[in-house]
């Protein structure tokens, strides 16, 4: 039984650090528009 929990946690954490890398790309994306915008703005 603990040994499926300590599985099961071992694949949140995988999944989670795959959403953050996207999470991270994503905000790299908003980062760069937002500078190409403020950049024509200003």
């Amino acid at each position: 039984m603990i040994a499926s929990l300590r599985r099961r946690i071992e694949n949140l954490k995988r999944e989670l650090a795959a959403k953050d890398e996207v999470i991270r790309e994503k905000q790299r994306e908003i980062n760069r528009l937002y500078g190409k915008l403020a950049s024509r703005v200003g």
